[in-house]
């Protein structure tokens, strides 16, 4: 994951977490970061296109000097004194399609934004990126509010197995740009039988390594995926989560917003690496 990472912010002290979690993978991963806001679209019936033009131009130029101020002030608490970012304002009326256009248009590899850092599962992630991970074409980072700096040393990957070649190669390629281990979790109701046990460990023999381990959990059907998941998450001590998802089907609107369990606040404490499948 090369290039420019889009850091969106609406200037919110829930949205610092995200622009700390970008300081922390640029400097470990040498990408650069551009900063996003998105101003509201206001434009009165009666306006004349020359005048909706200039007063538009007016608020870009004020939010890029508010947003280049209130990025400056995250990197100072950080202790970095010559920063090196972009920031990019719209004013368009709908957030995450500007955000998409916006990543699409300074060809950035990867999109991170914030979450409103809430304990129940359906403010897991704030209503615009709670769009972004069904709309973004893009990998998409999704960070706690409450995230602090700290150099990202184990990648949790919570893997089906259907596609276990193909994106353990890029798990591994992005854990080895942060000098990180991986550890895949996966859940079979079947985990504690011989036979099925027996098949995921040929799995695993054939991809683990030295910087990759594997763990086999057995699924309790009491239990939602996403509590199984985030539980082991955080037993794993892990940085990152990163998860593969199919736009299409909604697969993480059902593992995560779908569950029954009561709170899995535990997950707000951290950042989400959301690829898509498709």
């Amino acid at each position: 994951m090369t290039g420019t990472l889009l850091v969106t912010t609406d200037f919110s002290a829930n949205s610092k977490g995200a622009i700390r979690f970008a300081i922390q993978w640029a400097q470990q991963t040498k990408q650069r970061l551009a900063f996003f806001y998105c101003l509201p679209y206001l434009r009165p019936t009666r306006w004349t296109e020359a005048q909706f033009k200039a007063y538009s131009e007016g608020e870009k130029q004020k939010a890029e000097a508010a947003l280049d101020r209130f990025v400056r002030d995250v990197y100072r608490t950080a202790g970095i004194k010559k920063p090196k970012f972009k920031c990019i304002v719209a004013m368009k009326d709908d957030v995450s399609r500007a955000i998409v256009g916006t990543a699409r248009e300074i060809e950035a590899t990867a999109i991170c934004m914030g979450t409103r850092g809430a304990g129940k599962l359906r403010k897991l992630i704030g209503t615009n990126s709670s769009a972004m991970v069904n709309k973004s074409p893009l990998p998409l980072f999704v960070v706690p509010a409450n995230y602090r700096r700290a150099k990202i040393k184990r990648v949790v990957y919570g893997s089906d197995l259907e596609y276990i070649g193909k994106e353990l190669k890029q798990v591994r390629s992005i854990a080895k740009r942060l000098d990180a281990k991986v550890t895949v979790l996966h859940y079979d109701y079947l985990a504690d039988v011989d036979v099925a046990r027996k098949k995921l460990e040929k799995i695993a023999a054939k991809y683990k390594s030295q910087d990759v381990k594997f763990h086999f959990k057995k699924y309790h059907i009491d239990k939602s995926l996403a509590f199984h998941l985030l539980r082991d998450i955080k037993s794993a001590k892990a940085s990152l989560a990163i998860l593969y998802t199919n736009r299409r089907r909604g697969w993480f609107d059902r593992l995560f917003l779908s569950s029954k369990s009561a709170d899995v606040a535990q997950a707000a404490k951290l950042p989400l690496l959301i690829i898509p499948r498709d």
